[in-house]
């Protein structure tokens, strides 16, 4: 009989899906290791929705047999193309951040490479306006202290 675990998303939204796919995901797996299983609750997960969470299960179950592998060396196949094809630059950015808490190399790679194939050729400025797009919040929290740092800083130097 398939066991299925319940996964959350930041956005509140749940999602089954099997035993067998939760143990991919490194936290979920660490979970189950240290507290076992438990039927009636969700297991947070740093996924942004429910739309980021089917494109990483579709990769899972289609690459399930290189995630189980030790080989460190993953080339990025049509079906990463595919899956990839029409995910914008927010879309790219919410997968890499799960793929990166769940430790999903190989789907690090993939999205890498689709963002790499993306700014190939690309001005300095288009690399930058791409990179930021629909996170200014995120990155205006992240610049912000280090330029009120980088002003004191200056000050104390001009002294």
């Amino acid at each position: 009989m398939t066991q299925f675990i319940t996964i959350s998303m930041k956005s509140g939204e749940t999602m089954k899906i099997t035993r067998e796919l939760a143990m991919m995901f490194a936290p979920v797996r660490f979970l189950i290791d240290m507290y076992g299983e438990c039927e009636h609750e969700a297991i947070c997960t740093d996924i942004s929705d429910l739309k980021t969470a089917s494109k990483i299960i579709q990769w899972c179950i289609h690459n399930v047999h290189i995630e189980k592998s030790t080989d460190n060396v993953y080339t990025p196949n049509d079906f990463d193309e595919t899956l990839l094809k029409d995910a914008d630059d927010t879309m790219l950015y919410e997968m890499m951040m799960s793929a990166n808490f769940l430790e999903l190399e190989h789907l690090m790679c993939a999205i890498s490479s689709k963002i790499c194939k993306r700014l190939n050729g690309a001005k300095a400025s288009e690399i930058s306006s791409a990179m930021v797009k629909g996170k200014k919040e995120f990155f205006a929290e992240m610049i912000e202290p280090v330029h009120k740092d980088g002003v004191l800083v200056k000050e104390e130097i001009n002294k």
